[in-house]
């Protein structure tokens, strides 16, 4: 075992300081699903294992919840039978010395229409975060988003930590530092990596500055990404002296660009501080689109239709979303303008490794999508950059737009790539009529 260092052997003694978070888990235990299962006529409750006999019958659109008239509790009923197996993720806070704590806890419910519900409750990870020390993971427990490590002195640092953190973090009230309490920390600006946040309320006076000016939605993206904010804090203190809110910050960085392009001044509140940022950005975007559409709609639209040529005129569907292919220049300006955003006047077209669709559901059009086929030609590493719909906000079937995207992404990109046969002999035609150079932009 490696010697430990000065700071891990203060985390030890803070350790000592730690208990099980008994209030915790109970809010945790109610924060689960209570599950009901249909089975001819009946309706079994897996939390008090009792059924209820229900005259209709079940179908898909009819009974999606019930509520059990002997533990008075609201069941999402299914027709699935047997053993129904529930995992979710809790964050709870607690303070250790000079230490905040971020703990968080693995936590199963096993439930069926024959035994009452039995719970498997594990602590996963600690975070140890100090102003006066480098901020340290202590892995409690193997896991498929931390590794294979555990034990009681197994230490990790932050930027060293294999795998990917799950999803949906809920997260259970706690013990807050006092000093995280003057810097303007709530629970509520913490949404899903808790750790995170804390450590930038620790390290970070911009975070305590956006958050006492109630600038919450840069806040959000201060935290993942601190270099977009940092470009821009000249105009976000200039918003905050005149005690604007940023409201939407990919409209508010949209509108950023557009006055760059435009050569305005953005150090004048009258800009940079709209009464409707909506239609402000709409309004710039239209002069935009009005410059740029005469200089370059013919010079880049036979580029771009050579680009996507095996994509010209195709359209894919699963389920009840439709992709249909943005062929020309033409069909991205018209979809600027029906769905109130920048996808023209921000040049999209211009970008080598990106395709544009517009998505329908139901046949109503939704969305626009725009998937990014990755940094290197010769690998798949295709994924959503943008699934928005009108003024640059996600509709209410993003999640169905989204995975219905993800679905099709293998399908999109051998079409893309032409891998039906036809690919090689296309590019060594196209060799030599233009050279190697235009030839790699098929591929």
């Amino acid at each position: 075992m490696k010697k430990l260092t000065r700071v891990q052997k203060v985390v030890i003694e803070a350790l000592k300081e730690l208990t099980l978070p008994e209030l915790e888990f109970r809010l945790m235990k109610e924060a689960m699903v209570c599950h009901g299962i249909y089975h001819y006529k009946r309706i079994y409750c897996t939390e008090c294992n009792t059924y209820h006999v229900q005259d209709k019958k079940y179908k898909d659109n009819r009974i999606k919840s019930f509520t059990c008239p002997s533990c008075k509790k609201v069941l999402e009923v299914s027709a699935t039978e047997g053993i129904r197996c529930e995992v979710k993720y809790f964050n709870t806070f607690d303070t250790a010395n000079e230490f905040q704590v971020v703990r968080t806890f693995e936590l199963t419910k096993v439930s069926s229409k024959t035994n009452l519900p039995k719970y498997f409750f594990f602590e996963i990870a600690q975070y140890f975060l100090s102003e006066y020390y480098p901020p340290q993971m202590r892995g409690v427990k193997a896991s498929y988003f931390h590794g294979n490590y555990s034990g009681d002195l197994t230490f990790r640092p932050f930027e060293k930590v294999n795998g990917r953190y799950p999803d949906g973090y809920i997260v259970a009230p706690g013990e807050i530092m006092l000093s995280l309490i003057r810097k303007g920390y709530q629970h509520q600006i913490a949404k899903r990596y808790d750790w995170e946040t804390i450590r930038a309320f620790m390290n970070w006076p911009k975070a305590e500055i956006l958050a006492k000016n109630k600038q919450f939605k840069v806040l959000e993206v201060y935290i993942k990404t601190p270099d977009t904010i940092n470009k821009y804090w000249q105009q976000i203190r200039i918003c905050m002296r005149h005690k604007y809110i940023i409201s939407n910050w990919a409209t508010y960085l949209d509108l950023m660009h557009n006055l760059e392009y435009l050569n305005l001044d953005m150090t004048n509140p009258k800009f940079i501080c709209p009464d409707n940022l909506a239609e402000y950005h709409r309004e710039l975007s239209a002069k935009i689109t009005k410059i740029k559409r005469k200089e370059e709609w013919k010079k880049y639209n036979s580029i771009y239709k050579e680009r996507t040529i095996h994509l010209q005129g195709k359209s894919f569907k699963v389920g009840n979303v439709i992709l249909k292919h943005l062929d020309s220049i033409e069909d991205i300006y018209e979809e600027s303008q029906v769905m109130n955003h920048c996808l023209f006047s921000n040049q999209y077209y211009k970008k080598e490794r990106l395709l544009l669709f517009r998505a329908y559901y139901n046949g109503i059009h939704t969305e626009t999508v725009s998937i990014s086929l990755g940094p290197n030609p010769a690998k798949d590493e295709s994924y959503i950059e943008q699934a928005l719909g009108r003024d640059n906000k996600p509709s209410l079937f993003n999640d169905f737009i989204k995975s219905a995207v993800n679905t099709l992404m293998k399908e999109i990109y051998n079409t893309y790539r032409n891998k039906n046969g036809t690919d090689r002999k296309t590019r060594k035609l196209h060799v030599q009529a233009h050279g190697n150079k235009n030839a790699m932009q098929l591929a």
